[in-house]
């Protein structure tokens, strides 16, 4: 179960074992800020371009392990995976200008 208090500037977390009938632990964290990017602005320069395709291309041929953050903006498709379906997703977006 996930709490967050009424300023949400922590967010609390009980582990409960496997029959939820006794708690095994309490974790407490303070929530990522805001981020005001957009998913696939994976340089942070405020457009997506070319050169956000080019990231994505070499941290997916380079077997990068991203930060969360990175990872997040690097899942175009938003599928939870960061692989050759976001590079496509990425070049259709900058192409088109849909996504």
């Amino acid at each position: 179960n996930i709490w967050l208090d009424a300023n949400l500037s922590n967010i609390d977390q009980t582990i409960y074992d496997d029959n939820e009938s006794s708690t095994s632990g309490v974790v407490t964290y303070q929530p990522i800020a805001t981020l005001n990017a957009t998913v696939s602005d994976l340089n942070h320069d405020e457009l997506v371009n070319v050169a956000d395709a080019v990231a994505l291309v070499e941290m997916i041929l380079e077997n990068q392990i991203p930060e969360p953050v990175v990872y997040y903006f690097s899942d175009v498709n938003q599928d939870f995976v960061v692989n050759i379906l976001d590079v496509f997703a990425l070049i259709d977006h900058v192409l088109a200008r849909d996504i």
